[in-house]
């Protein structure tokens, strides 16, 4: 519900950064930059000295019976002599630079590290940096860094800190930076900094154990750790030699014992394969973060335990990422699962031929889904049918935790906690 509310609060304001930057080639949008600059030029200072003169003009519409106006004129004075002012105090000569993390985990701080370099000789004194307006789900921790002094010939450096409450890839306005006129009531000209651009990933879940269905044939498959070289190989025994074999794999004992020529035969080292599959159907709300949470977990406890997980978006257009050595890194299935939207989950018999087509076998597969349906049990049937077991964790809203041989309902309040899962 409080999502909604913020989202309503900004049902004007364009989303994405496709949407802004029409809105600002348009007519409108060029209008409405010329007033929004007598905004930005304006400090703390004389946003409030302008909220004085208003009320002052209010109050002295009538001259003959109160002395407002006088303070009126004051404030209106104190301001124009500022603008005018700060016209002169350019930053053309330096450079402002962002830098933050590419990644921040969903309702942690992101800090923005901002740099102003001064290449000139000059001494620019005190400069203050604004940040751009936050999307519906920012907020900033501060409300703004502190002056600073830049001297010639020098780096200065401040902090800005922000939290975001919605998943997905965040594009940011430039910072701005400009000199401070007399009395701090405006901005002088601005220096711009390059766009921010971050992805808000979900947390991590803590799982401290995950039981999963044992594999009802002895596997085969795998998928290979290293290159066909030295010690990457195991020694499966040994046979007569064909031709073409390698005469280094020789294995002399055996040749001198039957007197045919023998050689060693080796199986390249593999590791087990665990499917995940996401289920993105539902809404976005707090349970919804919790199952991608939870996969999240999992992923990160099966790829610290020797396995290589796969993870699956359950979804028509959903991605395939596998996660281990020489393939991708948890980091990139953070993001994956940072961008996935709520949508219609894909149809159990699809799904099943869809990890068929997978060129490593499964040897189990856990299936993280909203509650429980219909959908769940088809898509543990079809994989069973396959040959894969299968393990169903359920994250719910409303239903009550409880546990089965092959599947577990949990509540997403617990999943966000952070508390250790014994799965």
């Amino acid at each position: 519900m409080r999502r909604r509310f913020a989202r309503l609060n900004h049902i004007l304001i364009p989303s994405t950064e496709a949407e802004r930057e029409r809105f600002r080639r348009s007519r409108v949008g060029r209008f409405a930059r010329r007033f929004a600059g007598l905004y930005y030029r304006s400090t703390r200072e004389g946003q409030l000295v302008a909220a004085i003169a208003l009320f002052a003009g209010l109050t002295g519409l009538d001259v003959s019976s109160t002395d407002a106006h006088l303070l009126f004129s004051l404030a209106i004075g104190l301001l124009v002599a500022s603008w005018i002012v700060s016209q002169r105090l350019s930053m053309r000569a330096a450079k402002l630079s962002v830098a933050c993390p590419p990644r921040v985990t969903l309702g942690e701080e992101l800090r923005f590290s901002i740099a102003i370099d001064n290449e000139s000789d000059d001494e620019l004194g005190r400069a203050q940096v604004v940040g751009p307006f936050l999307p519906w789900d920012g907020e900033w921790s501060d409300q703004r860094p502190a002056p600073v002094n830049v001297p010639a010939r020098s780096a200065v450096r401040c902090e800005a800190r922000a939290r975001f409450r919605q998943r997905g890839v965040h594009h940011l306005e430039p910072f701005r930076a400009a000199r401070a006129a007399p009395f701090g009531l405006s901005l002088g000209p601005t220096i711009e900094s390059r766009a921010p651009r971050f992805v808000v990933v979900p947390k991590i879940a803590t799982v401290l154990s995950l039981r999963m269905p044992q594999p009802r044939v002895v596997r085969t498959g795998g998928t290979p750790l290293f290159n066909r070289a030295g010690e990457s190989m195991d020694l499966m025994g040994t046979r007569p030699y064909r031709p073409g074999d390698r005469t280094r794999d020789l294995h002399a004992k055996s040749w001198a014992r039957t007197r045919t020529p023998v050689v060693r035969e080796y199986a390249q080292e593999a590791t087990a394969a665990v499917g995940v599959l996401l289920d993105p159907s539902g809404e976005d709300d707090d349970a919804f973060d919790a199952r991608l949470s939870l996969v999240a977990g999992m992923l990160s406890f099966l790829r610290a335990s020797g396995a290589v997980p796969e993870l699956i978006v359950a979804s028509d257009t959903g991605r395939d990422l596998v996660i281990g050595p020489r393939f991708a890194a948890i980091e990139q299935a953070l993001e994956l699962l940072g961008c996935v939207d709520p949508c219609p989950a894909q149809s159990p018999e699809a799904l099943a031929a869809r990890v068929a087509r997978r060129e490593t076998p499964w040897t189990r597969a856990l299936v993280v889904a909203g509650e429980r349906g219909g959908w769940q049990s088809a898509v543990a049937s079809a994989l069973v049918r396959e040959g894969i077991p299968c393990a169903t964790f359920i994250v719910s809203a409303t239903e009550a935790e409880s546990q089965t041989d092959n599947s577990r309902v949990l509540s997403h309040e617990r999943v966000l906690s952070g508390e250790g899962l014994l799965l």
